[in-house]
């Protein structure tokens, strides 16, 4: 008799199993996330109702890749269609000053990192000026070593703090010995 029912979902291999629950956790996380950032809001994409449901995305390289959308636009399959194209990355809308450096998008590290090497002021101005804290900047610095492959930026964040201080420092003393 058990050999005539038939399974409704393939029993799932080892490997499809831990992918199947990294992406549960990476929604949760999201999901987590989303509820404790008051900054977030949570409109259907495609009619604007309040308090949508998120869609997550199906891919697991980018779970942070998500569009809300309420119930209603959800079961229409052309809606779900435009509501996937209207898609993006929930990290870039929040408040960076209390988000972990390792939700920062790649494009903030690389765009946050390189233009303080444009900038004529101290690490920590330039730190309150963006919003976020000289840890995080630290933690940044690191994550664009990693992820550019470039061992040498330590040291050039580094002496370009030093240019700046000693440039900040002739002038107060120059300013000083004027009066």
């Amino acid at each position: 008799m058990k050999e005539n029912i038939k399974r409704k979902k393939p029993r799932l291999s080892s490997e499809d199993r831990t992918i199947s629950e990294e992406n549960k956790a990476n929604r949760t996380k999201i999901a987590n996330m989303i509820k404790r950032k008051p900054e977030i809001k949570k409109q259907c994409c495609i009619c604007g109702k309040e308090n949508a449901e998120i869609l997550h995305n199906k891919y697991p390289k980018d779970p942070y890749v998500i569009t809300f959308i309420c119930k209603e636009c959800r079961a229409d399959k052309e809606k779900l269609v435009q509501a996937e194209k209207l898609r993006f990355d929930i990290r870039e809308i929040m408040n960076k000053s209390t988000l972990s450096t390792k939700n920062f998008v790649k494009e903030d590290v690389k765009k946050l990192v390189e233009e303080y090497l444009m900038q004529i002021q101290s690490i920590g101005a330039y730190c309150d000026s963006i919003g976020i804290s000289r840890h995080q900047f630290n933690k940044l610095i690191e994550r664009y070593k990693e992820m550019y492959n470039d061992p040498s930026i330590r040291k050039k964040i580094i002496n370009h703090a030093n240019k700046v201080n000693r440039e900040t420092l002739s002038k107060l003393a120059f300013e000083r010995n004027r009066f």
